[in-house]
């Protein structure tokens, strides 16, 4: 075996900046390179070094042994100071524990009753477009996603105008985090809005307390259906439960991660939509004959087959959240190579669920690949859009239940078309977002 310093470099690094500028100037394009030139890597960021992971195997070895290859990076850091027991950013010591008292939140039984408020908030926000609307895509489903996610969590205990500030303050949180993760803590203060994102994360906290206190004040706390309700419900059988503080962490963290990741996915599907109108009738036939007119439910979504192979295609091709990092909290071995401990480990969705040895024809949109007969041969090493292991996505069933029922729901009332001249744009953002898509939307005739 050889050690950390053979992996290969990466191509395009410069002088002193190492491959900053690639990865600053074009990252998906840059990334989605890498796989050609081997399993592992050595990209050098500045000063720092760090072993980017392209196999679907050797991900998927890094990802099951999260002992090992523990969450850590500047992104995580920068998260953890401000919801320090979240359990997306806990390390292992404290992840298993805050799984378990999660976990219970996020049972089919519980996702029925989410779907049925996910229903109403969604046909409510699409009862609002008109025919022949432009929509600024991304924007407008980044309020359909916030307004569903809060709603979930919190319910009708919530004033609107409480909803519309919980809303806010977690867009805020989620672009001022970026902010943190790139620059040292005083330099921060020197970027326009961060004094803006610093109230609001307060804000939030404080808002989130306080209805916590409120609920639990209540004599039917547990009686609201949401998941406030089912964290309050979900002590564990040795008696463990969240605290107030670690309860504030877990919502504010699933309003963070939560919103943006669901609203760029649908918004990547209706682009593909817009411009393969035969694809788009395919699923208004499906739609018509499921729902029959009435609101898309939680009870449905199974029966929408072509809405979940678009789901599952957007995820691979476009991955939503697309680099994650490790450190290394022991001296292992990965694709041959000595990995010290302190090694900082890369891991992209985005590498892997496009890479040709895992999937035919990688760069193509191409739904039906997850056609039944087709799935079953698929590299499933290959597909990563929720993670794998221990540290899988809580939350992946139901960001999938949410996205079918909007797609169901767009779909059963209107068409999507491209609007001329429009200037799609990718977002350098954490999350992968189409920015600047634009759709004029339809009536469909009856």
């Amino acid at each position: 075996m050889s050690e950390t310093a053979t992996i290969p470099l990466a191509p395009g690094a410069v002088p002193l900046l190492g491959h900053l500028p690639r990865l600053a100037r074009d990252p998906l394009t840059y990334l989605d390179t890498l796989s050609a030139y081997g399993g592992l890597l050595t990209l050098k960021l500045g000063g720092k070094k760090m072993v980017v992971v392209c196999d679907p195997m050797l991900t998927h070895q890094v990802l099951v042994a999260d002992d090992v290859y523990d969450k850590g990076g500047p992104f995580f850091e920068a998260a953890e100071k401000l919801m320090p027991t979240a359990m997306g950013f806990a390390p292992h010591r404290k992840h298993r524990r805050l799984r378990k008292l999660m976990q219970p939140s996020f049972t089919r039984g519980r996702l029925s009753g989410y779907g049925e408020i996910m229903t109403d908030e969604i046909t409510g926000a699409m009862a609002k477009w008109r025919d022949g609307q432009e929509l600024d895509v991304v924007p407008e489903l980044m309020a359909v996603t916030g307004r569903v996610l809060t709603a979930t969590i919190f319910s009708s205990s919530v004033s609107e105008e409480t909803l519309r500030e919980i809303m806010a303050d977690s867009l805020e949180l989620t672009r001022g985090l970026l902010v943190d993760t790139a620059l040292p803590a005083p330099f921060g203060w020197l970027t326009p809005g961060y004094g803006r994102y610093r109230k609001a994360v307060a804000r939030l906290r404080e808002t989130t307390q306080r209805l916590i206190t409120e609920r639990k004040a209540e004599g039917n706390a547990l009686e609201h259906g949401d998941l406030l309700s089912a964290l309050l419900a979900g002590d564990s059988e040795d008696g463990d439960a969240f605290s107030d503080s670690e309860l504030v962490d877990q919502l504010s963290f699933m309003l963070v991660a939560g919103t943006e990741t669901t609203a760029q996915t649908v918004s990547w599907v209706l682009y593909e939509l817009s411009r393969r109108p035969e694809v788009q009738a395919q699923l208004q036939r499906e739609v018509d004959e499921v729902l029959g007119g009435r609101p898309a439910t939680y009870d449905d979504v199974p029966q929408l087959a072509v809405a979940n192979r678009l789901l599952s295609e957007v995820l691979r091709l476009y991955s939503p959240s697309w680099l994650f990092t490790r450190v290394t909290t022991a001296d292992t071995e990965l694709g041959g190579h000595k990995i010290p401990a302190g090694t900082d480990v890369l891991y992209s969705p985005y590498i892997i669920n496009r890479e040709p040895k895992a999937h035919e024809q990688a760069r193509s949109f191409d739904p039906d690949r997850w056609q039944p007969e087709r799935a079953e041969c698929m590299h499933k090493e290959g597909y990563i859009p929720f993670g794998t292991g221990a540290r899988k996505c809580i939350g992946d069933q139901f960001s999938l239940v949410e996205s079918a029922l909007i797609l169901a729901t767009i779909a059963a009332k209107w068409n999507l078309e491209p609007v001329p001249g429009n200037q799609l744009r990718t977002s350098r953002k954490i999350v992968n977002t189409p920015a600047g898509l634009k759709l004029r939307v339809a009536a469909r005739a009856r």
